[in-house]
């Protein structure tokens, strides 16, 4: 029964997720509510969400984090504990998803 629960919690997570992104332009707007929902799931207290560009990530929606840490906080592609958690997440990505580009 627990596994019903659990398959049907994802569903509405990424049934709400979805609604977001066809309602919704702003990137500011999803990126908070995915964190939202990732926080919630994982019953964590803090979390960030970060944006790649071609050299940096940076802070795009945080809970938990100092406002001007938010701000002001960027790490340069290939550095530090992010970037490592980062590459992690893409290879995974990868090993699932050979055919699908990241």
């Amino acid at each position: 029964m627990e596994t019903v629960d659990l398959f049907k919690k994802k569903f509405s997570i990424l049934q709400d997720i979805s609604n977001a992104i066809v309602n919704s332009d702003n990137i500011n707007t999803i990126a908070n509510m995915l964190l939202d929902y990732a926080i919630s799931y994982a019953n964590a207290e803090m979390g960030s969400l970060m944006l790649a560009t071609d050299d940096e990530l940076s802070i795009l929606a945080s809970r938990g984090l100092d406002s001007q840490f938010d701000r002001s906080h960027k790490i340069r592609i290939g550095e530090g504990k992010s970037w490592e958690h980062f590459e992690r997440i893409m290879n995974l990505y990868k090993s699932l998803f050979p055919d699908m580009k990241v």
